[in-house]
């Protein structure tokens, strides 16, 4: 193990692409990025000049197994069907051969019976991307799903409860689209100014800027933030707003010439480290090897190794 680490140190510290960085990844092979707590993503490349299509308009389909909770991608290849597993890429793939053509209903009762359904990956707490490249020179359909579901069930007991407590620790970010269905649902069914208080919460949590909400003024609470005149000053954006917040906030044309130059100074400062720190914890480890190629700091090394370790024992 230690020389396979080693091993990948001096590739990336001499300047080596990331195709001969990452040697582990193959063509027609799902293998795992990230794997945390609350975020798990796997990334694969599929040779696309024998693509047939699966489904009226697209060569891919994915298939969700609820009892195992496990999320498979259909391919097809001439008469084989091959189901690739995105949850546990260790698993074996699913190999359907047919002797003659089948119509899309008779594909799908037959990986219906063993308990693989269409899906909406949203729905789940899955975001996916899918995307036409070049891998090690072979042109490929390149397919990455982030598996965002303990997560999601975690803000959805937040919100459900209106308690933000277990959720203002966690440092993953929640896409909006997972989860605001769910937000809207109980910001609506809200009636006291304690369960607006831990909505507006777990908004800002969220990083749903536009979702401020009012707090009744006839039921006194602490509130961390309103939607009133004049609540968002300096202090604010310094030590409360998110990163896409604070940018956003700078990129106005009016934000300069309501500071101050020191102050104006100070935000952009604050936000360089916020993105600084983004980085280091949640990104990827390209997005990781990419920045120490630039910083050649230490402790990005560190971390880049960290992350190795994970994925190798993934694998």
């Amino acid at each position: 193990m230690r020389k396979i680490l080693l091993t990948f140190l001096l590739f990336f510290l001499s300047g080596c692409s990331m195709n001969q960085l990452l040697l582990s990844e193959e063509i027609d092979k799902v293998n795992v990025v990230k794997y945390q707590t609350y975020l798990k993503q796997h990334r694969a490349y599929f040779k696309r000049d024998n693509l047939k299509l699966v489904t009226k308009n697209d060569k891919y389909l994915f298939l969700y197994h609820t009892e195992k909770r496990e999320l498979g991608l259909l391919l097809r290849r001439q008469n084989t069907y091959t189901l690739y597993n995105f949850t546990k890429s260790e698993k074996p793939n699913i190999t359907l051969i047919l002797k003659k053509k089948i119509s899309y209903k008779q594909l799908l009762r037959h990986f219906s019976r063993i308990g693989y359904k269409p899906v909406n990956l949203s729905n789940l707490g899955y975001t996916a991307k899918i995307a036409l490249r070049r891998y090690k020179g072979v042109k490929t359909l390149m397919v990455e799903t982030k598996d965002y579901r303990v997560l999601k069930q975690k803000y959805e007991k937040a919100i459900r409860t209106y308690n933000a407590k277990n959720i203002m620790s966690v440092k993953t970010h929640l896409p909006k689209n997972l989860i605001y269905p769910y937000f809207e649902t109980y910001k609506n069914k809200a009636t006291t100014a304690g369960e607006l208080t831990q909505l507006q919460n777990i908004a800002n949590k969220l990083r749903l800027e536009d979702d401020e909400i009012i707090i009744p003024e006839d039921e006194p609470e602490e509130v961390i933030y309103t939607s009133y005149p004049n609540s968002k000053g300096y202090d604010y954006y310094l030590y409360r707003a998110s990163v896409n917040e604070l940018e956003r906030y700078l990129a106005k044309g009016t934000t300069k010439a309501s500071l101050s130059g020191s102050e104006y100074k100070g935000l952009k400062t604050h936000l360089v480290e916020m993105k600084e720190k983004e980085l280091f914890n949640e990104g990827s480890l390209e997005e990781l090897i990419a920045a120490y190629k630039v910083n050649k700091d230490p402790k990005y090394k560190e971390r880049i190794l960290v992350l190795m370790k994970e994925t190798q024992a993934q694998q």
